[in-house]
């Protein structure tokens, strides 16, 4: 009890004041595109990473306590072993998924100068 405490110290406020950085929108009123859209996916894709991550490092606290405490008990030592097996190939998966959507949103959003002509004449840059 006294850890779930701490972690909802330590990350609660970050929680809380999401959108003051963690998860953020950026658009205004009704003028929101595409982009806006992906940016915000994004943002939430990353906030799922931020909670995933929380939960792993809790579940090997966790298993560590069961191997510190085991005392040769076989079958406690197999069970804290599983859990750390589990849990890293949970996290690495996970992992991999953000990795694979991130890429995917990041090829999608258009992170150039303004590109449409009838706000920015001289356009994406790179032409005469």
């Amino acid at each position: 009890m006294r850890i779930l405490s701490f972690f909802i110290l330590v990350f609660g406020p970050r929680v809380v004041f999401a959108a003051d950085g963690l998860i953020n929108i950026s658009c205004d009123g009704g003028d929101c595109g595409f982009d806006d859209f992906l940016r915000l996916l994004d943002s939430v894709i990353s906030f799922a990473l931020y909670i995933s991550l929380v939960l792993a490092v809790i579940a090997f606290i966790y298993a560590g306590f069961l191997y510190m405490t085991a005392q040769g008990n076989p079958s406690q030592i197999s069970t804290a072993h599983g859990i750390f097996i589990k849990v890293l190939i949970g996290f690495f998966f996970i992992l991999g998924s953000w990795l694979i959507v991130n890429l995917i949103i990041s090829g999608l959003i258009d992170e150039r100068v303004d590109c449409n002509p009838l706000t920015n004449p001289e356009g994406c840059g790179g032409g005469t």
